[in-house]
């Protein structure tokens, strides 16, 4: 089986779940660090090498990382014996580079055992400390369904002199055209909302079964962007002629959506009319029930009997029961006819 590496958009990803800090600083364990998580240890670069405080351009961050994660891509080669995916094999690395636990995960032995659904559901096992809850999430995410959560961006944080990080001041950057590629839409928390989505890809989803187009489909309607939304997003530009194929939800891309998607649901499906009545079965209303009647004579029933219970000796106690009791049924059926 022919060694597999990251792809771009999976590069991505892990960068945005990772601290991207272009200038020396101290990591948790007062390492001297740069990049992404690149320390002395790791190979050269030394981090002590570059000046305190000032930024190195983004393109060199990223080839250092490429170099820095192969160690991972070969680990990931290793522990899964089974042909797989580039998004599941982006998601492996990215889930190794946080917990070092590619050779011990329950859900990789799932895997190679050919169960993927366990895997998928098993890679939330690794959800300690809480914090890495939401990254576990997107790599599920990634892995299940091919969904690149990131959009291409990822945040760079600066560091003062003495090697903290300042936290507060973290800039969103496109990384796509430092690799090369076309810009994507921003995680949707900044640009897109939840709701916009879901509505664009509730949108797709039914123009893709009325066109019969598969390559409409976007996928699970998650209202996370993604792959496979984006590329839905192009397929439909692609057949109009007044939007351009970019395969981003633009204001444009997106009333043209709805308004498609509006034609298909409300105009070509006549509304469901509930069947005709035959004409053999006609209307017979119903004759208004007057419950006073039954209710007396359920009371009165019940009182006659308690009367003879007390003649022959049952005792007034047992009569008194009986006439409550004669009481509360002729409520009972008083209000049981009146409803009806």
């Amino acid at each position: 089986m022919t060694a597999m590496r990251v792809s771009d958009p999976g590069l991505m990803d892990i960068i945005s779940n990772e601290a991207l800090v272009l200038m020396p600083y101290r990591d948790a364990k007062d390492i001297w660090t740069i990049f992404v998580g690149h320390t002395a240890s790791a190979g050269p670069p030394n981090p002590l090498d570059y000046p305190k405080g000032v930024a190195r351009p983004i393109a060199e961050a990223i080839a250092v990382f490429r170099r820095d994660i192969a160690k991972f891509e070969a680990r990931v080669n290793q522990a899964i014996k089974v042909p797989i995916a580039q998004h599941e094999f982006d998601a492996a690395v990215s889930f190794d580079i946080n917990t070092g636990g590619i050779f011990k995960a329950s859900w990789v032995n799932l895997l190679n055992q050919g169960n993927r659904a366990a895997a998928a559901r098993a890679i939330m096992n690794w959800v300690t400390p809480p914090v890495v809850r939401k990254r576990r999430e997107r790599e599920q995410r990634l892995f299940r369904d091919g969904v690149y959560s990131s959009g291409g961006h990822a945040t760079v944080y600066p560091a003062t002199a003495t090697g903290a990080i300042l936290w507060k001041q973290g800039k969103r950057i496109d990384l796509a055209p430092v690799l090369g590629l076309a810009s994507q839409p921003d995680d949707p928390a900044i640009h897109l909302t939840r709701e916009t989505i879901l509505d664009a890809q509730t949108d797709l989803k039914a123009l893709s079964v009325a066109l019969g187009r598969p390559d409409m489909d976007p996928g699970r309607l998650d209202g996370v962007w993604g792959g496979k939304t984006s590329a839905a997003v192009l397929a439909w530009q692609k057949i109009r002629s007044d939007l351009p194929d970019t395969g981003i939800l633009d204001p444009a891309t997106d009333a043209a959506l709805d308004a498609a998607a509006d034609r298909i649901v409300f105009e070509e499906r006549p509304e469901a009319q509930p069947p005709a009545r035959p004409p053999s079965e006609p209307v017979v209303p119903k004759s208004p029930v007057n419950p006073a009647p039954a209710a007396g004579a359920v009371a009165g029933a019940a009182a006659t009997g308690a009367v003879a219970v007390a003649a022959n000796g049952g005792g007034w106690g047992l009569a008194a029961f009986l006439a409550f009791a004669a009481v509360v049924a002729a409520a009972i059926v008083f209000i049981v006819l009146r409803k009806r």
